[in-house]
This record gives structure tokens, sequence and C-alpha cells, in this order.
């Protein structure tokens, strides 16, 4: 089961990071499964980080533990919406759904949920870190935009404050949830919104 108090001061360390940018120029997010090489990282790195981001009720979410998923509160995930895993093609397996609210904090703009089995032996789980990337380097994110198949985007990170991470790169909405990836895979803050303002 999910130890929240164990794993408090890493999330606390992702949550309040939040995030900008938008499509505000070339869309560069491509399609997992069709991934080119056109970012700082391989096809291989983007299958394997792919693999612990879900779609659930329109918004993205992530594994972080071994039936706990992590999202945006504002997605407003209700208990029975579908976990779909593994749908860079657009297969939709039905097999895991939101069984448990843990912990939903709408000033930070998480919420934490219990799925009804584990899919981590399926499709890993996520590492966290309390430590973001310097200024100016690549970060990535994976996830389901309006809904659609997984995207990876990346971008420069180009602001750290308290409680913002601000970064370019190509979100839409259903990009909300997503983990902020640093070159190693490490989720490091939550995708909130996005802005085609500079800074």
């Amino acid at each position: 089961s999910f130890n929240f108090g164990a794993h408090m001061n890493t999330l606390l360390a992702v949550i309040v990071a939040i995030s900008f940018q938008n499509i505000c120029d070339k869309d560069d997010r491509q399609y997992t499964n069709q991934y080119n090489g056109a970012f700082d990282v391989s096809y291989s790195w983007v299958q394997f980080n792919a693999s612990p981001v879900a779609r659930v009720g329109g918004c993205s979410a992530t594994l972080i533990d071994n039936s706990t998923i992590i999202t945006a509160s504002h997605c407003d995930i209700r208990m029975g919406d579908f976990a779909y895993f593994n749908d860079a093609i657009g297969e939709f397996p039905t097999e895991y759904w939101v069984a448990e609210k843990l912990e939903d904090d709408w000033w930070y703009d998480f919420a934490i949920f219990r799925l009804n089995k584990d899919p981590s032996g399926d499709f890993g789980i996520r590492t966290m870190t309390e430590h973001s990337p310097e200024l100016g380097a690549e970060i990535y994110l994976i996830g389901h935009p309006q809904g659609n198949p997984l995207t990876i985007s990346a971008g420069p990170l180009v602001g750290l404050t308290h409680h913002d991470a601000q970064y370019k790169a190509d979100t839409l909405g259903g990009s909300s949830g997503a983990g902020v990836l640093d070159s190693e895979g490490r989720m490091f803050a939550l995708h909130q919104r996005g802005s085609c303002k500079d800074g």
C-alpha cells in the first residue's frame, strides 16, 4: 500500500514546481511510437519512460507506486474512471480503474489515487526527485494532450522559483498531470497549465 508520509518530501518538491508553456510556434511534439530522435534522448529512453504514463479522465497521470497514480487536482478524476496504460497506438485496455482517492490538494493542484489493481509489473514505477535540473537543461513531458495517444515534447527549463518551474515545451489540454522529467527520466514537476508568454 502507498505510504504517503514516506513520500511527502519528494511529492511536495515535485508538486510545488508548476509549469508553463503551450504550442506557440511550430508544434514539435511527437507520438512516442514514432519518435525519431529529435530531442536529446533515445528511442529506447522514450519507450521506457512512456510506460508508467496513463490517460485518466481526459488528463495524464503517472504511476508512482505499485497501484498509485498522481495527476493534477483540477482534472477532477472520479471513482471508477479508467486508467489507460500503453495506448501509444490508440489501444485502450480497460483493466485498471480509479478505486480510491488518497490525497487531493487544490492549493498545489495535485491528486493521488489508488487503482483497483497493481499495473507496475507491466509498466514500471516513475522515479521522483527533489532536485530540479539546471536552468537551460532540456526537460521532457510524456502525456496525452487532448486525450490523444502518448506524445513526447521537450524544451529548455527557463525559470525556477519556490512554487514554479517554467519551461518552453509544447503542451495542450490533457497534458495536465503529466510528469515533467529530467534527462534521467526522474519526475521533478507536475504539469498544470500552459501559456505562450515568456518567463
